[in-house]
């Protein structure tokens, strides 16, 4: 993921310290969610798009594309 990030990217989810510390090495493109909103409820996510969008800040919906990963451990059915 890392590697493939070339233009400003928000990332938010549940990653580990070395996640987050691979991820803030590309800063150029990469703003990170602090670790405190970055649970998996849909609730975090429309929180900080009200609040992005009370500041003006908008994006076009055609452009948008989230990146959904999940780890999935075969070992562990």
């Amino acid at each position: 993921l890392a590697n493939s990030i070339n233009k400003p990217t928000l990332i938010a989810g549940e990653l580990s310290g070395a996640e987050r510390q691979r991820l803030g090495r590309k800063k150029a493109y990469v703003v990170l969610v602090p670790p405190a909103a970055c649970v998996r409820r849909p609730s975090v996510l429309a929180e900080m798009a009200l609040t992005r969008w009370r500041n003006g800040l908008v994006d076009d919906l055609a452009a948008l594309a989230p990146i959904y990963l999940h780890f999935h451990d075969p070992m562990n059915v």
